[in-house]
């Protein structure tokens, strides 16, 4: 699982599908605003306990739920 990270704050996550077999929790925050527009860090950990960081836009998010 991963999570999409802002600031300190976190609102209760949900899941989307990232990529066949694989889940990714969503946590945002209140401030959240124009968010098609944002990017979030992502920390997501595959079946080895690797962890892979990378930069997701919310644009990518949004259309994949």
């Amino acid at each position: 699982m991963g999570r999409i990270m802002k600031g300190k704050a976190f609102l209760p996550s949900f899941l989307f599908r990232l990529e066949e077999g694989e889940q990714l929790s969503l946590s945002m925050t209140g401030a959240f605003v124009a968010w098609k527009e944002r990017l979030y860090h992502v920390e997501k950990r595959n079946r080895q306990n690797v962890v892979h960081t990378s930069l997701v836009s919310t644009r990518l998010v949004r259309e994949t739920i």
